[in-house]
């Protein structure tokens, strides 16, 4: 329950970024908003990229019922059945918690920072 509060908490606070002010219709704010984040003056091309991706995904008719159709069942069955897997209350023994320790370790070893 805290964890949640806190995200919902947090979500209000947090600033807009640059893709959903241009999903918004404020460009120009968008563009500041990118220039700051990036600190250089010349962001057109990340821009003109977000910008297209915003109109390209304007054209998708119903994004939601598509995600159902039959040639994507599969991947929706496998990502629910992954998630139920690794959900504490379904699987108690902390296997989960010892996928996410013992990557974020090897993760560390492979950059080179795991034996200091």
């Amino acid at each position: 329950m805290v964890p949640a509060i806190i995200i919902t908490v947090g979500s209000l606070v947090l600033p807009d970024t640059s893709n959903s002010m241009i999903e918004r219709g404020q460009s120009t704010e968008a563009k500041d908003k990118l220039k700051q984040i990036r600190g250089v003056d010349n962001v057109d091309q990340e821009f003109d990229d977000l910008v297209a991706a915003s109109e390209a995904s304007k054209l998708e008719e119903h994004p939601w019922t598509n995600s159902l159709q039959r040639k994507l069942s599969w991947l929706l069955a496998l990502v629910l059945n992954l998630e139920l897997m690794e959900t504490p209350v379904i699987c108690p023994s902390g296997m989960p918690l010892l996928w996410y320790f013992s990557s974020a370790s090897m993760l560390l070893h492979l950059l080179g920072l795991g034996d200091s």
